[in-house]
């Protein structure tokens, strides 16, 4: 049983367990392709650089100017890390930073452990604080960011508490630099949790004095920060934000004046959605259901452990944007982190004065079993996106027990195969979950970012979050049907394009200049292929040669081709000439709903007034009978008279 068992083995036990858990999980992410470019390309960058002595642009951002990692985020953490790259990545390559992170984790996890088990001198609440640690619904959630200052800092918050009660002040003190100086919010949560510590060492003048110094030097760091630190690294072209809180003012100022003149409001905004979204309603009363019932209910009955939160619940309450509200990613890191610790202390102070000394204990113990029992099942119970209020990610990514964390839609073997073409010192734009792999280099673009990169690795099933599929095909098709760009492998989803001279003889050609005509004159001709409604041909107006396709209100349709072969995978560049505004180039299938699309917005324009419509295609799904038709049109309710030259279809 547990108990009969010395707990240094049940601490081992957890910890090989819970660690292979979730080193696993970020190294099967990153296998698997399914870690991003924000943020953990951004950080293998950053690393990879500062360990070569620069503080280099991030070419990973898109952002206006020249921004690097440190002005995005003021933080000295990679930095101090970088002596790790030279040892690491030789071995693990960009796994590396995953595999350190997870040792931060397992860091703090023996942190809660040794801190309880100082703090209460009983082995099962050190062990059930060691659990609690690793079952919150956060942890995992947090394995969605792949890497992240958040949650490497956070982890050394136990440790340092624990060198702090032993008195290891030497110890203590180097945590202390160290997390402050990771990013700009730790400062202002070493405030209270310095205050936390003096109040509890009231009577130990030692204890207590250093406490007060970590709340001046953190109240002095946050000032330098603010006031010299950041202006002195910050983009012009991008300034730095970190006052995003809205419902409070307009600044800083005016939001200090709300949380002392207006206490009500105050408190109601750690509750409610101060947007306008109704779909946010409920995101912070989940994050409270989660995190109360997965053990901080007992702080209800320990209020003074509630200090230690305060700084972290406003700064994600308060906020503007509703995923720091919520359980999702690393915004709940610092709770999951430190919750552990304070309810087994907590618990380890309740009273129950009607019951007999022998059971205190005995009632304990099952209230902590059942702390431990209710994580796991909210835990679960959060896993399932339907259960969940923002249902921006999936389950492959930390729900370690669904097969889909172990399997990909692709082949990764022949991905991985494929990178290997590309040179360690070359400069490459790839899409945001290629990017991590090849970050160890001067230049590496977050694709459509394409800048002077010599080659594009693109993962063509990987749309980009801020682009919806067709600006995807787009960005992709402007590129692989561009003679300065040559294919050097399309193997679906997997696309590598190499920056030298090409030609188009590799793609199927379709043009139609509407010139010559069959013996009919039903079908225009162009070498062997025959575009529809050749009994159209005008000669009133033309942008190459002689004639062009008339529609008016009678006769809607125009220069129309089938092409069959389109199969997943396909790319498709479709562009017309039009002269007068009223029609539109359309590609569709037989059956509309799987796949149509319009073109009216004109791309280029002639003095003569012609404009070009051009369609961007990428099938990623199947279509019936692997066929599309191509053709412009008109409204036939309109008058308008629309002319037509010069029809263009590159298929590749």
């Amino acid at each position: 049983m547990l108990l009969n068992l010395k707990v240094s083995k049940w601490f081992y036990i957890i910890l090989i367990i819970f660690g292979t858990i979730l080193l696993g999980t970020v190294i099967l992410n990153h296998y698997f392709f399914r870690t991003f470019a924000f943020d953990y390309a951004a950080y293998n960058f950053a690393w990879y650089d500062f360990a070569h002595l620069h503080s280099s642009p991030c070419p990973i951002y898109w952002w206006p100017g020249d921004v690097s990692f440190i002005q995005d985020h003021f933080s000295l953490t990679l930095i101090i890390l970088s002596p790790l790259y030279w040892l690491f990545s030789p071995i693990f390559g960009t796994y590396s930073l995953l595999i350190i992170q997870t040792g931060f984790v397992l860091w703090g996890a023996w942190g809660v452990y040794k801190l309880v088990k100082l703090k209460t001198q009983n082995e099962l609440f050190s062990i059930l604080a060691l659990l609690l640690y690793f079952l919150t619904y956060g942890r995992y959630a947090s394995l969605i960011t792949d890497a992240n200052l958040e949650i490497i800092l956070s982890s050394l918050i136990p440790v340092f508490l624990y060198f702090f009660e032993k008195k290891q002040f030497t110890k203590a003190t180097i945590l202390f630099i160290f997390i402050i100086v990771g990013r700009e919010n730790f400062s202002l949560w070493f405030i209270f949790i310095g205050l936390y510590l003096m109040l509890s060492h009231w009577k130990e003048p030692k204890m207590r004095k250093l406490s007060l110094v970590y709340i001046v030097s953190s109240i002095i760091y946050f000032i330098v920060l603010f006031k010299f630190l950041i202006p002195a690294v910050e983009n012009p072209v991008r300034p730095f934000s970190l006052f995003n809180y809205s419902a409070l003012g307009k600044n800083p100022y005016e939001a200090l004046i709300t949380l002392l003149t207006k206490p009500e409001k105050t408190f109601s905004l750690l509750f409610v959605n101060h947007l306008h979204d109704i779909q946010y309603n409920f995101v912070k009363i989940e994050f409270y259901f989660v995190y109360i019932f997965s053990g901080g209910i007992l702080l209800f009955w320990r209020p003074k452990y509630l200090l230690l939160f305060i700084p972290v619940i406003a700064q994600k309450m308060y906020n503007d944007a509703p995923i720091r509200w919520s359980i999702e990613s690393y915004y709940s890191i610092e709770i999951v982190t430190l919750l552990p610790i304070v309810v087994f202390l907590a618990l380890n102070e309740l009273k129950f004065p009607k019951f007999p000394e022998n059971y205190q204990y005995r009632i304990k113990k099952y209230i902590g079993i059942a702390i431990i029992i209710a994580a796991s099942l909210i835990t679960i119970y959060k896993f399932d996106i339907n259960h969940r209020t923002i249902k921006w990610y999936g389950v492959e990514k930390n729900k370690f027990y669904d097969s889909r964390m172990y399997s990909s839609s692709f082949d990764v073997k022949k991905v991985y195969k494929y990178l290997k073409l590309i040179p360690d010192t070359a400069k490459v734009s790839a899409t945001g979950n290629i990017t991590p792999h090849l970050a160890f280099r001067k230049k590496i673009y977050y694709f459509p970012r394409v800048d002077d990169a010599d080659y594009l690795a693109l993962l063509q099933n990987k749309i980009p979050y801020f682009q919806n599929q067709q600006q995807f095909a787009d960005d992709i098709n402007k590129y692989l049907f561009n003679p300065n760009w040559s294919i050097i492998i399309d193997d679906y989803p997997f696309i590598l394009l190499k920056k030298q001279k090409n030609t188009y003889s590799d793609y199927r050609n379709y043009f139609c200049d509407c010139e010559n005509l069959s013996q009919d004159s039903n079908y225009f001709l162009t070498g062997i292929n025959k575009f529809e409604f050749g009994r159209l041909r005008s000669d009133n107006h033309a942008k190459s040669g002689k004639y062009s396709v008339r529609l008016n209100k009678n006769h809607s349709f125009g220069i129309t081709i089938k092409i069959d072969s389109i199969i997943v995978g396909t790319h498709i560049q479709v562009s017309v000439w039009r002269y007068k505004q009223g029609g539109v180039l359309v590609a569709s299938a037989e059956n509309a709903k799987e796949l149509y699309v319009s073109s009216g917005d004109a791309q280029e324009k002639t003095k003569t007034g012609w404009e070009k419509l051009v369609i961007n295609l990428f099938i990623n799904n199947e279509i019936k009978d692997h066929t599309l038709k191509f053709y412009v049109w008109k409204d036939s309710d309109s008058d308008d008279v629309v002319f037509f030259d010069d029809l263009r279809i590159m298929i590749r």
